[in-house]
């Protein structure tokens, strides 16, 4: 569950619609019904609206209203808050969170943590928070306490584009304080901890070390020189200001005085 949860929350639309379509690719199977046989109860309903959502125009004051309503006296409508939150972009949801507090002096997201639990509660705060800040709470809540969930870690971290990495840790310093890099190198070690932080890392800067470490000390590695400047060719240009910043060097003048 809390892998669905990470996955799915952490998108947008158009990126639920990419899961859904490598799903079916890879797998053979359709996600939503995958997730309908796998889940029940509110979760499922969550999990299948956040999967079938499709931007749509709606009245913000109106929804705002009828989640409080949802929410307030006996019980919890489940059903209506899934019909209102799970089907919002995540600028709208932006929108909503804003005008809920500023309409009712509570945060939206207080309001269905004090009214939901479990795997149902995680879902709808996790939307209502939005892809990147939910991102970086899983993040951390892979990293929190005893242990690390070294699954979700990786899920969470393997396939972000650069703009994603720079989002991901100047949100998780907001929400946190802390700062991402120094969480996962006090959590792993060797190898896994060098994967892990150049994952969350700009690749230009990951690619100018690993030049670096081809040409430093004795000699150079001719084999692994090429292979990197070949795989890093359509970064090229970020990866000579990256390299000029850590050496304080340019890479042509470094690969001129190495190479014959």
């Amino acid at each position: 569950e809390d892998q669905l949860i990470r996955v799915i929350t952490q998108c947008d639309l158009g990126e639920r619609r990419e899961v859904k379509l490598a799903y079916q690719h890879l797998f053979g199977r359709d996600l939503v019904e995958h997730v309908k046989s796998e889940t029940s109860g509110d979760f499922q309903k969550a999990l299948i609206c956040l999967l079938e959502a499709e931007e749509a125009p709606f009245d913000l004051d109106a929804d705002c209203e009828a989640m409080k309503a949802a929410m307030d006296g006996w019980g919890t409508d489940e059903a209506a808050l899934i019909s209102l939150i799970c089907s919002k972009t995540p600028k709208q949801m932006n929108d909503v969170n804003a005008r809920f507090e500023e309409l009712y002096g509570k945060s939206l997201i207080g309001r269905v943590k004090a009214e939901t639990s479990g795997n149902f509660q995680a879902t709808l705060m996790g939307t209502i928070r939005g892809p990147m800040k939910e991102l970086a709470h899983a993040v951390r809540y892979c990293m929190k306490g005893w242990g690390t969930d070294d699954r979700g870690l990786i899920t969470l971290l393997v396939h972000l584009p650069d703009f994603k990495k720079a989002a991901l840790i100047k949100e998780y310093k907001q929400e946190f304080d802390r700062d991402l890099i120094e969480d996962i190198k006090a959590d792993t070690s060797g190898d896994y901890e060098r994967a892990l932080c150049s994952l969350v890392r700009p690749a230009p800067d990951i690619w100018a070390e690993a030049l670096e470490g081809a040409m430093k000390g004795l000699g150079t590695s001719d084999e692994l020189l090429i292979n990197f400047m070949v795989i890093a060719k359509d970064e090229m240009a970020e990866v000579r200001r990256a390299f000029q910043q850590k050496t304080g060097k340019s890479l042509v003048e470094w690969i001129e005085g190495e190479c014959s």
